[in-house]
């Protein structure tokens, strides 16, 4: 058999703000000199709601071949497969839930269903999407789980007990992660899994001093947190008058209140050198959400020498911290002005929480290192 791997993903693309699809973008291009990589994906550029942005069909980006299908209306025909399989399970009202959710996109997985065998492997990424649940649910013998999963009310339905039982294995983005997933699904102790499946690459720096701005990159939206990210900024603002920015760079999806505020800068999508160029000069990175279940963008800001403050209420970006020793957390909004007034009054600590950061993404996130053990665990299975 070709040595041929698909990627399964809601979106794809070079300029997406979500994690999961810049995490899938970055395993592709890494992957490509082993394997013969193609990604199995929408048309869809927005998630808010799942569009057709871009032609149906086929495509190249930089060596890994990009197959898009169109969204469909939720009245278009589920696949055959797929029904026998929601009413053997008796999953009917939490699969329309995910259905629902989208991205509605049957023509995909009738692909899937028709030409799973000829991949040595089909990675589904993101396991709260109909284009996950809808393939994992067939029971692929090759098929392998990335779920970027984390503590949230979707996890505890009972549909979620079916998909965690029955892919050949599961790539975790963290420690924490994987925690919770064998906890809440004990069955998955039974099933091969990975640990750390990125790696981060070596920042270039540009010898860009630290300028006084705390720095967000993400989609922008009440779900991340923006709004209460925004909102303790400007709290903190009107008790410590100063020139400090928050600055936020990113989608604004609907449905996300700005905060008016002189200090508080949406910059809109930046481009891959802007985000080095800023992740180098940034105080700070805030991480605001509440459900993560890794940070890529965490991760290259303390490649960059940047400490972060993070939600912590989010095991995974409280574990990241502690585990990196290069980072802060709050729960609250007198944490967190207690946690941002100790950054910015410690300069020994926060110097020696920049060096921290850079250290731990380099031992622990090697991209060398990462793609030898997906190799291996990959031939293993």
């Amino acid at each position: 058999m070709e040595h041929k791997i698909a990627f399964v993903i809601q979106r794809y693309g070079a300029n997406f703000s979500g994690g999961a699809e810049y995490h899938c973008r970055q395993l592709a291009l890494h992957l490509k000199n082993n394997y013969k990589i193609e990604v199995l994906t929408t048309c869809s550029k927005s998630a808010v709601p799942f569009d057709n942005y871009f032609n149906a069909g086929r495509e190249d980006d930089a060596g890994v071949d990009v197959m898009r299908f169109r969204v469909s209306d939720l009245r278009s025909q589920e696949p055959d497969e797929v029904l026998k399989r929601i009413d053997e399970l008796n999953i009917e009202h939490d699969f329309q839930l995910i259905k629902k959710r989208g991205p509605y996109c049957p023509d995909l997985i009738r692909y899937l269903i028709n030409n799973h065998g000829k991949y040595q492997v089909v990675i589904f990424i993101t396991s709260l999407f109909y284009t996950t649940v809808a393939g994992i649910l067939l029971g692929f013998d090759n098929a392998i789980l990335l779920p970027t999963a984390h503590d949230e009310p979707d996890m505890y339905r009972h549909l979620y007990d079916i998909v965690f039982s029955v892919p050949r294995g599961i790539f975790f983005n963290s420690i924490d992660e994987k925690q919770f997933i064998e906890t809440r699904f004990p069955r998955v102790k039974k099933i091969p899994s990975f640990t750390t499946c990125v790696g981060i690459n070596e920042f270039q720096f540009k010898g860009h001093k630290k300028e006084n701005y705390l720095l967000y990159i993400g989609r922008i939206c009440s779900g991340k947190g923006c709004n209460r990210l925004a909102h303790y900024f400007r709290q903190y603002k009107k008790m410590h008058p100063s020139d400090l920015k928050l600055y936020m760079a990113g989608s604004i999806e609907n449905g996300y209140k700005e905060e008016y505020c002189e200090d508080i800068k949406y910059l809109g999508f930046i481009t891959e050198d802007e985000k080095n160029r800023m992740l180098e000069q940034a105080l700070l990175f805030m991480i605001p959400s509440k459900y993560e279940s890794l940070s890529l963008v965490l991760l290259e800001s303390l490649a960059a020498g940047t400490p972060v403050i993070v939600n912590g209420d989010c095991n995974v970006l409280r574990g990241q911290c502690v585990r990196s020793n290069a980072g802060l957390f709050y729960s609250s909004y007198l944490e967190f002005e207690a946690v941002l007034d100790y950054m910015l009054s410690h300069k020994e600590i926060y110097e020696q929480m920049c060096r921290n950061g850079i250290e731990f993404v380099k031992n622990e996130y090697n991209w060398d290192s990462v793609i030898d053990n997906i190799n291996k665990f990959i031939t293993h299975i």
